[in-house]
């Protein structure tokens, strides 16, 4: 994945994490499967696993918010906006625990520590959006694709960093044309960088994809002087 990030289990203490799941159904989830987004009367805490999270622009594209990791809650979003303009699916076999908006509520009114991590939650969650949305529009799809390749990349037994998905999912993901992410993928396998196997996506340099991923930066003028020289973009555009 491109950058660590907390997750709602390591704002708050093991003790009221274990109190929040305790008791909660929990549910397997194949990879690319739908599961719910929340709504006025539950949310998932995810145990194991990651979803990618995502709503549909006008075009009927989806523009992906969030990728989820162990740790991370689904559906607060629409639980306290009531927007329930969401869609979810597992990128990975995944579990997730549902939690009652009850059980939810009195834990934070008798935690603090839980109803002030919900807020910085909430708060995260709507930067990343800001920032994917802005992304989605302005950013090389070059960038845009690398992204999306670490945040669904797997660690094999093997140590091999392997992406298990298609082209047609991805463009799902990316909210692009198949042929566009083809295209891309082609690039970026003569680079060197990927190769392409039957069912994945074999990241052969994670670094050379991560400096592709965060070029953006460089752009916006937030690299250092000494910042190593990157290795140019794929000559492809926003599409």
């Amino acid at each position: 994945m491109i950058r660590d990030r907390p997750t709602l289990r390591s704002r708050i203490s093991a003790q009221l994490w274990d109190e929040l799941v305790r008791g909660a159904i929990e549910a397997d989830v194949h990879a690319r499967s739908a599961l719910f987004t929340g709504g006025r009367d539950r949310i998932g805490a995810v145990l194991a696993g990651g979803l990618r999270l995502f709503t549909w622009a006008s075009s009927g594209r989806q523009v992906t918010a969030r990728y989820t990791r162990p740790g991370d809650l689904i559906g607060l979003g629409a639980l306290l906006s009531g927007d329930d303009g969401w869609g979810s699916e597992a990128v990975v076999d995944s579990r997730v625990a549902i939690i009652s908006f009850d059980r939810l509520h009195a834990l934070s009114i008798q935690h603090p520590e839980l109803a002030w991590a919900l807020a910085e939650e909430a708060s995260i969650m709507s930067a990343e959006a800001i920032h994917t949305i802005i992304g989605a529009g302005y950013e090389p799809m070059p960038v845009r694709l690398a992204a999306h390749l670490l945040e669904l990349s797997q660690q094999t037994s093997d140590g091999q960093t392997v992406v298990r998905t298609t082209h047609k999912h991805l463009a799902e993901a990316v909210g692009t044309a198949r042929e566009v992410v083809t295209r891309v993928l082609k690039r970026f396998r003569e680079m060197g960088i990927i190769d392409i196997v039957p069912g994945s996506i074999v990241i052969l340099s994670p670094e050379e994809l991560t400096n592709i991923a965060t070029a953006h930066r460089q752009l916006l003028g937030t690299a250092t002087v000494n910042a190593p020289v990157r290795r140019p973009l794929p000559a492809d555009t926003c599409e």
